[in-house]
């Protein structure tokens, strides 16, 4: 669906254009919590219905809810998963790569193609394949993950300014040093 606005900013008409691109949300069982809980295409996990041992308060019903997504350090969005009374945290980067993207190599890490952590998305054809072009996760070496895109500019960038900051703290302290000792020998000569 495609739609346009215009709006009158000063003496210019600018008109906008949005396109949306509606997709179907696909769910697949996440690995190791079959019938527990699943994972979209979209990003998004949800908890099944289901009874669930509440031990001494006897069995609860709970219905099926999408997950709360909360970030861990980074931006990483992750969800909370309890099997057998044991809670574990899972990025959900990962579980959606572990049920929508094969991994025939057995590679380690997932990588963001656009290096924004939070964007989790898987694109499905209608035939249920995946695009890999059109989706931004991908399995790789922990090697190429570290190395893929503008991470060591902007490692290099960090490390640079606080070495310069390293750098200036050290010559202001020399600086210090030298004029006190010339300062300690006027005194004795």
């Amino acid at each position: 669906m495609v739609t346009s606005k215009s709006a009158e900013v000063g003496d210019r008409i600018l008109k906008v254009t949005f396109c949306f691109i509606l997709m179907e949300e696909i769910w697949k069982d996440v690995e190791g919590y079959e019938g527990l809980y699943q994972v979209s295409n979209l990003g998004r996990v949800k908890s099944l219905s289901r009874l669930v041992d509440k031990g001494k308060y006897g069995n609860i019903y709970t219905k099926e809810r999408i997950l709360k997504n909360q970030k861990v350090n980074v931006n990483y969005l992750f969800v909370i998963l309890s099997k057998d009374g044991k809670h574990k945290n899972m990025t959900v980067h990962r579980l959606m790569a572990k049920a929508f993207l094969p991994n025939p190599d057995n590679l380690s890490d997932v990588n963001h193609k656009d290096e924004n952590p939070s964007n989790n998305f898987i694109y499905v054809n209608e035939d249920g394949s995946v695009d890999y072009d059109k989706s931004n996760l991908e399995w790789c070496t922990h090697r190429y993950n570290c190395n893929y895109g503008t991470s060591k500019f902007r490692i290099t960038k960090t490390r640079r300014k606080n070495n310069d900051v390293i750098i200036q703290e050290i010559v202001e302290k020399k600086y210090e040093i030298v004029y006190n000792l010339k300062k300690y020998d006027s005194k004795r000569g």
